[in-house]
């Protein structure tokens, strides 16, 4: 079974080859029956060419087929479909999959993903999404004293990294919908993202999307379109940095508004409740969480008020047709060539 994993990048030269060397250890352990290939797309890097000499060097020291895709217009969106049209032209094959540019998953969960994704298609032939829960990695207090050079604003950024990181630790509620970091589907069922002038968010728009190709046959025989298996994780740094949170936070709460809006509205509310999660982006989806321990309650509810605060902002800027840029992690991305 042909396999294409698609990677979209942009200005990441400092980490890529760290990058594309675990996304090689993870090729090298899936079962003997899936052929990968990589297609990496590099689009909108004003680098001078520093992110291509990276992958250039990744390449040259690997024996997996690797294309590399040049895209001078930006959006992750216009990336990701660049990708696929080249799955479908040049390699034609059965399974597409994507990693962001700066993924670290656990151990044997691609091969976990396609073999969910190849038995899924042998026993109900229907459309399905799998993905990787995304897990943030906790960092301690002599941590952020280390790196803020100060006890003061170690504290301080450790307790905002507390606060942000709730919805990703490892004993939290995960949603159901699949984080754009690490997922795939066969190609025949992908569709084409929207512009990424839409302002819609792409891991949104796909859940979106499968969760509605497969609404009929889950609502009557309990089929999932979306699978995140257990023992599929992918780790994230997450940010200590409040404006850099909060501009992130702005882009997904409107994209996120914005690709609600895209489905037609007798779809709404079954998306609404089907991806029903304590820490949803939308206020229509938001429930209490089941079994949170009292001492997390507080910083629970600091949470909700800021996502309240955010999705209050982001509102405005859909109605007034405004997409805020992504604004790139910038402070998680040093990690990347520590692991």
């Amino acid at each position: 079974m042909n396999v294409t994993i698609g990677i979209p990048t942009i200005n990441s030269s400092n980490y890529i080859f760290s990058s594309l060397v675990r996304i090689k250890n993870e090729i090298a352990a899936v079962p003997e029956n899936y052929i990968c290939r990589l297609v990496v797309c590099v689009n909108g890097s004003q680098d001078e060419g520093k992110t291509r000499i990276e992958i250039e060097r990744f390449k040259f020291n690997t024996s997996i087929p690797l294309d590399i895709i040049e895209e001078g217009k930006a959006g992750k969106n216009n990336a990701l479909n660049c990708i696929v049209s080249h799955a479908r032209q040049q390699h034609r094959c059965d399974i597409i999959y994507f990693f962001d540019d700066d993924v670290a998953i656990l151990d044997g969960s691609l091969g976990v993903n396609l073999t969910k994704i190849a038995e899924h298609e042998f026993h109900y032939g229907l459309p399905v999404l799998v993905g990787s829960s995304m897990l943030g990695i906790q960092r301690s207090l002599r941590h952020f004293v280390r790196i803020r050079h100060s006890l003061i604003r170690g504290i301080l950024s450790w307790s905002l990294h507390r606060l942000f990181i709730m919805p990703y630790l490892l004993g939290a509620e995960k949603p159901k919908f699949c984080e754009g970091l690490s997922l795939g589907t066969f190609l025949k069922y992908m569709p084409a993202y929207p512009d990424d002038e839409t302002g819609i968010t792409d891991d949104t728009f796909l859940s979106n999307f499968f969760a509605c190709q497969g609404m009929k046959e889950y609502l009557n025989n309990g089929i999932p379109p979306i699978i995140k298996p257990p023992n599929s994780l992918a780790y994230v740094e997450i940010t200590h940095n409040y404006r850099e949170w909060r501009r992130q936070q702005l882009r997904i709460h409107a994209g996120i508004r914005r690709s609600f809006n895209y489905f037609h509205d007798r779809d709404k509310k079954y998306l609404e409740e089907f991806f029903q999660w304590p820490y949803a982006f939308n206020s229509e989806s938001r429930v209490w969480p089941k079994g949170m321990a009292k001492t997390k309650w507080l910083l629970y509810l600091i949470y909700r008020f800021l996502h309240a605060f955010n999705e209050s902002s982001a509102h405005r800027m859909v109605k007034s047709g405004m997409v805020p840029d992504w604004c790139a992690a910038v402070s998680t991305k040093h990690w990347m060539n520590e692991s």
